[in-house]
């Protein structure tokens, strides 16, 4: 039974993580055809936010809540860019 478990949870994580990528994909494809320059700089920010994640995880200082959710939004976006790559390419395909 702990190996259905164990199955259970890996495929439902793996499933939020492929929509958390989806939708960011879709949200970027839908935001470079209506403004490419507001498009640029928003994933400049988040990219950016993570960024302050990683160093506010791995550095000396402590930043705190906002450092935690900086550096859980960093985790999250690697996980599901991973997810995308693995699992994405038959759904975006052709």
């Amino acid at each position: 039974m702990k190996h259905v478990a164990g199955c259970f949870a890996e495929l439902v994580g793996s499933l939020v993580l492929l929509a958390i990528g989806l939708g960011g994909y879709f949200l970027v494809k839908w935001g470079w055809s209506e403004s490419p320059l507001i498009t640029v700089l928003a994933v400049v920010a988040a990219l950016g936010f993570m960024a302050f994640g990683v160093v506010a995880a791995f550095g000396k200082r402590d930043f705190g809540t906002v450092g935690v959710v900086a550096g859980g939004t960093a985790v999250v976006a690697v996980l599901a860019a991973f997810a995308l790559m693995s699992y994405g390419p038959p759904l975006l395909g052709p």
